[in-house]
Parts: C-alpha cells; structure tokens; sequence
C-alpha cells in the first residue's frame, strides 16, 4: 500500500475485487456447509 492518493480507476477495481472476494469466500462456506450444492447456492 502507498502514501500516494491511488486514481478512481484504482480504487474502483479494490472495491470490486474486495467485493467479489468476500462474495467467494461466502459461496464458499455455503458449499462446504450445505449438502446440496448447484447453481443457485453458488451464486449466494
């Protein structure tokens, strides 16, 4: 992480990956806990 103010080009790309990041991690503890696993429980 730099000092510098990072452009919105940037910051909106952190917020998306951020975002899909925790969606991923949350999808993925939903599969691991729910036996039954298709389209609709990994799109949570």
């Amino acid at each position: 992480m730099t000092a510098e103010p990072a452009p919105t080009i940037n910051n909106y790309q952190l917020i998306i990956i951020t975002l899909v990041g925790c969606v991923t991690g949350i999808t993925y503890r939903v599969n691991r806990t729910n036996p039954y696993r298709g389209p609709e429980t990994r799109f949570l």
